[in-house]
């Protein structure tokens, strides 16, 4: 398995903390990450976005599908600024 560098991806929000790890005792199938409202979102990897919109319990949600079927997802934004089918 090829290990994935820094050069690679990025951090989601910049100058944001996590404030919930995944696995733990809550067994978090994620990571939450608190920021400011209407921080701007990075994409953690290169990819296409996969969902745009309203989604339960998500709010307004992005799901992006990277390289080797590797999805990430963004939830809870005030608005999303792209459309499923963008890279």
């Amino acid at each position: 398995m090829e290990k994935i560098e820094k050069r690679h991806w990025s951090y989601p929000l910049p100058g944001s903390r996590v404030i919930s790890p995944y696995g733990g005792k809550r067994s978090h199938g994620g990571v939450d990450i608190k920021t400011k409202p209407n921080d701007e979102i990075l994409a953690a990897f290169d990819g296409v976005v996969t969902r745009s919109g309203p989604y339960f319990g998500y709010g307004n949600c992005i799901v992006i599908r990277h390289a080797y079927g590797f999805e990430t997802l963004y939830s809870h934004q005030s608005k999303n600024f792209v459309k499923v089918g963008d890279r």
